[in-house]
């Protein structure tokens, strides 16, 4: 991962700035806010921590660049695990140093978190404890209520229910408390799923649907995923795989549309265990290969093991045992890596396997390894499964005295399930009971809402007839002027927009015209100038010369004083063609430079209100050289004229900076765009003219548009003299 990338200048001043004031803290806050919005992706996640990575060396502050490290843990702790935990242990050294609690809490939950994601749950559990024995100290309620929901999930995960009861009971208490009830049914959903391991599935039922209930009372379409997953597995384990297949679909339609590709790994394997517990072994292997692809793309490499020990079950429905053994004996071997209970499920499905190849003493060592660990994790429902097992291979060993005692053993627990099964059908229908009642005491409610909510608009009505009647008649005659007036402003409207295309074009033409007449005028200014004065005088020199001629004879007496005057006449000729030419180039742009012409234009265009022009100019304190200024005033009104004729745009802008030795030009409207690539567009003769002009300084133009887009045309000119 890359660990250098440049950090905003803005950026950096505030974190240099040592201010600690409320304002630093909330700006502070605002850009974790902000990471966590925007680290959706691994990339970007990179991004946001490498600006927290360079801001510790701004950060002085002790306290605040706890929070830093503990946020650049969080953000790394998928992308980059390892480099996540030396952050969250900085924040650990750190925070002992000042004796921060509440922040050493954060960072041990940060490391617990890391540890978890790995899959090492022992770990994980040391780092949740420390912060939970801080938050007490403290009084953290809310610290207190993560670390133990932390420590249920955890203990689960290793296969201790009882502790993970216990946690998650206070867990649950906690945000019952707080009133934070989205964490309150993520708590939930934890403690249900404990209950299911502990085969309590009327007290996992009844969690799931009150975490269910708060989910969408929410509208939180993740959680109630996360909730449904919960039931799909609830009922697969009861054997109604019609339910557990309903509930599994909804959670992987909604993890789907939240693109949550791990979540959907566990929803495909809820899924293809509702099939292959429905004897539909093809369509469980479809979805247990497509969870197997999601969980290798998310290396999630413990989160395989239940996909191969799955593809096992659907090969030996199949009578495919060395296939099935292959992969159940891959999934044990992650499941002992890791020091998972679902090793137990491996050990079972690999006991049937040897049984089915008449490999019974194989079978019942298996069995045994299975029996012990049903034992430590209370599962009474697998426990009866294994005991039945055991007793069949005894009958067929005709070991019936071992084969008896276990069918003993068996008989007493599949009493205690069935009780449960039957306590949890009277659960069901108590629940359903009581949704039928909610709903209808809701109802009920409503209506009574409503009746009042009537007797109360009609009492009001009755209160304020008198008031109503006394403003009745200017009421009325208010609404009667509104409308004529609305009516009236919608015609005037409707004439706009009929004619506005037509006023645009009018506008547009008038505006040429008026350039198009000033030059004429110019251009008649200029010849009778050259008429009346310069033409003038040249004919009395012709005249004197003429006289010369004619009087050749006189010529030693007279012709000093002709040619005086013919050469004074001259001299007035020449006098006058300067005066000409200064007369020509005596207006604004040569009295006062570029920015005034462009003001001025920018005057003459905005009088025909069709379009607003806005002119930024930056470094233009001192003028250039007027060959510079006369091309880039002719540049930018080329580009006004097109705007104007084909962009029909409402507004446009102007930009010029200035550098020690370039200009850039940015002009942009907001009009229809047009395509550059297009031969008809780029071939024109005022795009030809503005690239000629530009190619005589040396410089570059970018045009950047399209069909409606609107353009921004980029210009950039070397102030270089010697191109002059």
């Amino acid at each position: 991962m890359k660990r250098k990338i440049p950090v905003l200048n803005s950026f950096t001043y505030s974190f240099g700035k040592p201010n600690y004031s409320p304002l630093w803290t909330l700006i502070l806050y605002l850009i974790f806010f902000h990471a966590h919005i925007q680290a959706q992706t691994n990339q970007k996640q990179d991004s946001l921590a490498q600006i927290f990575i360079d801001s510790l060396n701004y950060v002085t502050d002790r306290p605040h660049r706890i929070d830093l490290l503990n946020e650049i843990s969080w953000i790394l702790k998928t992308s980059a695990p390892e480099e996540a935990k030396s952050f969250a242990n900085s924040a650990v050294e750190l925070a002992k140093r000042i004796k921060d609690q509440k922040r050493l809490a954060t960072a041990y939950n940060r490391l617990g978190i890391i540890e978890g994601r790995r899959s090492e749950f022992r770990k994980a559990i040391v780092y949740y404890d420390s912060a939970l024995v801080i938050e007490e100290n403290i009084s953290n309620q809310r610290g207190i209520a993560r670390a133990s929901n932390q420590l249920a999930a955890a203990y689960r995960s290793i296969g201790y229910p009882s502790q993970a009861i216990e946690y998650s009971q206070r867990a649950v208490k906690a945000y019952d408390i707080l009133g934070n009830q989205k964490n309150l049914a993520t708590a939930l959903v934890v403690m249900a799923n404990t209950y299911k391991d502990l085969v309590k599935y009327d007290s996992s039922l009844v969690h799931l649907n009150r975490s269910l209930d708060i989910r969408t009372g929410l509208k939180d379409p993740a959680g109630i995923a996360q909730t449904l997953l919960g039931l799909g597995s609830l009922y697969d384990v009861m054997s109604n795989h019609t339910k557990s297949l309903e509930f599994n679909k909804r959670s992987l339609r909604l993890y789907d549309s939240l693109n949550r590709k791990p979540q959907m790994a566990k929803a495909l394997t809820n899924i293809g265990n509702a099939y292959l517990g429905m004897h539909y072994s093809d369509s469980a292997e479809v979805s247990y290969l497509m969870s197997l692809k999601l969980k290798r793309e998310s290396g999630d490499s413990i989160g395989t093991a239940p996909g191969y020990n799955n593809l096992g079950k659907v090969y030996e429905l199949r009578g495919e045992y060395a296939k099935a053994e292959t992969f159940v004996g891959k999934a044990a071997e992650i499941y002992t890596r890791y020091e998972d209970p679902r090793l137990l499920e491996s050990y079972f499905n690999l006991g049937n396997l040897a049984r089915f190849q008449n490999h019974n003493a194989q079978a019942l060592s298996y069995y045994f390894d299975a029996l012990k660990m049903t034992d430590s994790l209370q599962n009474i429902k697998r426990h009866a499964y294994i005991l039945e097992a055991i007793s069949e291979v005894y009958v067929e060993n005709n070991q019936f005295e071992k084969a008896i005692e276990f069918e003993n053993r068996y008989s007493k627990v599949q009493q205690e399930i069935t009780a449960d099964q039957i306590r949890l059908s009277n659960l069901e229908l108590a629940i359903q009971e009581e949704r039928s009642k909610s709903r209808f005491l809701q109802s009920e409610k409503d209506r009574q809402k409503l009746l009042f909510d009537k007797q109360r608009i009609i009492i009001g009505s009755l209160a304020g007839a008198i008031i109503l009647l006394a403003l009745l008649f200017f009421t009325i005659l208010r609404i009667s002027r509104l409308r004529a007036k609305n009516l009236l402003i919608k015609k005037n409207e409707d004439l706009q927009k009929q004619r506005i295309k037509e006023l645009i074009r009018e506008k547009e033409l008038e505006a040429i015209n008026a350039m198009v007449e000033g030059q004429e005028s110019e251009r008649m200014r200029i010849a009778r100038d050259l008429h009346d004065r310069l033409g003038g005088t040249l004919s009395m020199v012709k005249m004197h010369f003429k006289s010369v001629e004619e009087s050749i004879e006189d010529l030693k007496e007279k012709s000093i004083k002709q040619y005086k005057e013919a050469n004074n006449l001259l001299d007035e000729a020449c006098n006058d063609v300067r005066k000409i030419a200064h007369d020509m180039a005596s207006g604004v742009l040569m009295k006062f430079g570029l920015v005034a012409a462009l003001n001025a234009l920018k005057e003459t265009v905005e009088t025909a209100g069709q379009l607003k022009l806005n002119l930024i100019d930056i470094g233009l304190e001192e003028r250039l050289s007027y060959n510079y200024e006369i091309n880039i005033y002719r540049i930018i009104q080329e580009l006004l004229t097109n705007t104007l004729k084909h962009a029909n745009a409402n507004e446009m802008s102007v930009q010029l900076f200035r550098k020690e030795e370039s200009l850039s030009i940015v002009v942009e409207d907001d009009g229809v765009g047009f395509d550059p690539d297009d031969k008809d567009v780029s071939q024109g003769i005022g795009l030809k003219n503005i690239e000629s002009r530009v190619y005589k300084f040396d410089g570059e133009m970018i045009i950047d548009s399209g069909k409606g887009a609107g353009t921004t045309i980029t210009i950039d000119l070397p102030l270089n003299e010697d191109k002059l």
